[in-house]
This record gives C-alpha cells, sequence and structure tokens, in this order.
C-alpha cells in the first residue's frame, strides 16, 4: 500500500529496492527493524530521503531492474543482496531460503531443481565478491552457502538455523512417506537417528485459508493424527515445535530434549 502511494506521487517511477522489493517479490523479513520504504533513484535530481522513505542515489544497471505487478523493483537476487543485509541472521537466512525457492520451486510438478536454486546462488555470490567490505556482507555470505529453497516457510528455515547453532545432524529436507492417510512430506527428517520433526504455526489454526473450516480445536487433533500416520509408517519418533521454541537456540534445544532428543546426537565441526 505504501509502494502504492509513493509511485502516485512520483513524477517519474520509482524502483523500489531493500525491504520493500522483498515485499514485493514475495519474499519474508523476519526480524525487520527498518520499515521505511527504499527506492534506487533514476533521476538526474531526485527528491530527498524523507522520515518514511529512503532515496538511494547508486548505481542500477538495467538488468536490475524488473516489474513487478504495477511496479518497477531491484531484479530478486539484487533485492536478496540488498534486503537480506539489513536483517538479523535468521531473516537472512529466511529471505535468501525464499529467493532460491522462488526460482527452483515448482508448484504444479511439486518438484524443486537444484540447478535453478544455483543460478542464484551464483549470482548471489557474485554480488558478494563484488561488495567486499559492504554492511551485513558476512552475515549475507554464510546465508547464501546455508540457504536451501526447500524450505516451505520462514520459520522452518529460522528452526535449520537452530540445529545449525546447537550442533545437531543436518535433517533431510521434505522427505515424502506414504502412511494410511496418504502421502506426506516432513519438514525435517533424520533417518539414521528414526526422528523427524514438523513446525507447527499458530498460521494454520489462525488463517481461514489454511483451516479450511475446521475450528482450531480441530486443526490440532489433525496435526496429532498426521504425526501418528508418519510414526505409523515409518516407525520413527515425531517432533513438533512452534515459533516460542524456535526463537532462541536454548528454547529450541529444551523443547527437543523435552521431545525425546537424544542427548549424544550432536555433531563436532572444525
Amino acid at each position: 500500500m505504501r509502494a502504492d502511494a509513493i509511485s502516485l506521487a512520483a513524477r517519474i517511477p520509482p524502483v523500489f529496492s531493500h525491504a520493500a522489493a522483498a515485499a514485493l517479490h514475495g519474499l519474508p523479513l523476519l526480524g525487520l527493524v527498518d520499515d521505511r520504504v527504499h527506492t534506487i533513484e533514476r533521476a538526474k535530481n531526485p527528491q530527498k530521503t524523507r522520515t518514511d522513505v529512503v532515496r538511494h542515489k547508486v548505481p542500477l544497471p538495467d538488468a536490475d531492474v524488473v516489474r513487478v505487478g504495477p511496479h518497477l523493483a531491484t531484479s530478486l537476487d539484487r533485492t536478496a543482496y540488498d534486503a537480506a543485509r539489513m536483517l538479523p541472521l535468521d531473516g537472512a537466512v529466511a529471505l535468501v531460503d525464499a529467493a532460491l525457492r522462488a526460482v527452483a520451486w515448482d508448484d504444479d510438478e511439486h518438484a524443486y531443481s537444484s540447478a535453478h536454486a544455483e543460478e542464484i546462488r551464483a549470482a548471489l555470490q557474485r554480488r558478494i565478491r563484488a561488495g567486499t567490505g559492504a554492511r551485513g556482507i558476512k552475515k549475507l555470505r554464510f546465508a547464501v552457502e546455508f540457504g536451501d529453497g526447500r524450505a516451505e516457510s520462514p520459520r522452518e528455515s529460522q528452526s535449520r538455523l537452530r540445529m545449525w547453532e546447537l550442533h545437531l545432524p543436518a535433517p533431510e529436507l521434505q522427505v515424502v512417506v506414504m502412511t494410511d492417510r496418504g502421502e506426506k512430506r516432513l519438514d525435517f527428517a533424520w533417518p539414521a537417528l528414526r526422528m523427524f520433526g514438523e513446525f507447527d504455526g499458530v498460521v494454520k489454526r489462525t488463517d481461514p485459508a489454511m483451516m479450511n473450516g475446521r475450528t482450531a480445536p480441530e486443526v490440532l487433533a489433525d496435526q496429532a493424527e498426521r504425526r501418528a500416520a508418519i510414526e505409523r509408517a515409518t516407525g520413527w519418533r515425531g517432533l513438533h515445535w512452534g515459533a516460542a521454541e524456535s526463537k532462541n537456540a536454548a528454547t529450541f534445544l529444551a523443547s527437543l530434549t523435552s521431545q525425546g532428543w537424544p542427548a549424544h546426537a550432536r555433531v563436532v565441526r572444525a
């Protein structure tokens, strides 16, 4: 809405950048503090920055500009480069994951293309090499190396980061199993430990589109039965958590431990 208002008032169509461009591209902004609208101005004498609008005067090649609906915005990889550096580490990981998924996931085929994901990862890595010393570049470098477009939500990305921080074994993502309730896709799986994990967000029991006519207790019951069906099919223990548990490493580990995560299941990193 703010982008619409700024566009209507502008003499020359602005190019939205940073968090504004991320919003237009549908990328998550987990942990965003600076919610001003950022633009990159191409006019010779651009308007000055105001309280709620930051107007950057920086190089902007034509290849970095795309149309998103009625607006002009920085390209997906340029947006990820600019916006992820504004966020805390878990937010940067979530945004990069979503950028990879945007080009690699095919909703119709339910298929993930690693080749397409690597194209945008390579584009981001080129920007990182060219931006040595830029603010937030080390954080972005980690997020790009760690990024995985198979993550389906920002909180799944955050959860995967917590696993890394706690030296837990890297999970397999989006493992498909056949149960007596049909095919199910697991958020996280550790076959060697005979365990799987799922993030249960509040949105699943508050968003009418996801509730599909069910009450909140019915959603919770369905989630419990889903886990039980997966446990019957695999013989694995199911773990689950929400945003309150994934907010930091200590609460996340406490949640997993209380559900039976083995104390010895940690990995040693150099």
